[in-house]
């Protein structure tokens, strides 16, 4: 499988000098409309790939030394506020900030807003 890309957006450098003049040239659409994501060959396959979300509760009080004492049942506690919501990432990128509910017996994320 070949892969290419095609980055039109990319700064072109022009002129004499070290650095030149940097001109941004706008990326222009295909004669049949612009590209987008799901227009790629590979959309079918590639959007049905797994991916795993995270969310996190930062606990910055906690030391090693409390790690190795935890005991089923104790409560540990965090600055978190309830009413600040939580991020959302997948891998090292924050998609999304939410905030927790319970629908059916589930814990579940709603989305406040996007990242």
């Amino acid at each position: 499988m070949t892969t290419a890309t095609h980055n039109a957006s990319a700064p072109k450098v022009t002129g004499k000098g070290s650095l030149g003049s940097l001109a941004t040239t706008p990326s222009a659409p295909d004669a049949v409309g612009p590209r987008t994501m799901e227009t790629h060959p590979a959309w079918a396959t590639i959007s049905s790939f797994p991916a795993l979300l995270s969310v996190g509760v930062p606990f910055h009080q906690l030391r090693v030394r409390d790690l190795l004492r935890l005991q089923a049942g104790q409560i540990v506690s965090t600055t978190w506020k309830c009413s600040d919501d939580v991020p959302l990432r997948l891998g090292g990128v924050q998609l999304a900030w939410g905030e927790f509910d319970v629908q059916n017996g589930r814990i579940v994320l709603r989305l406040t807003h996007l990242a």
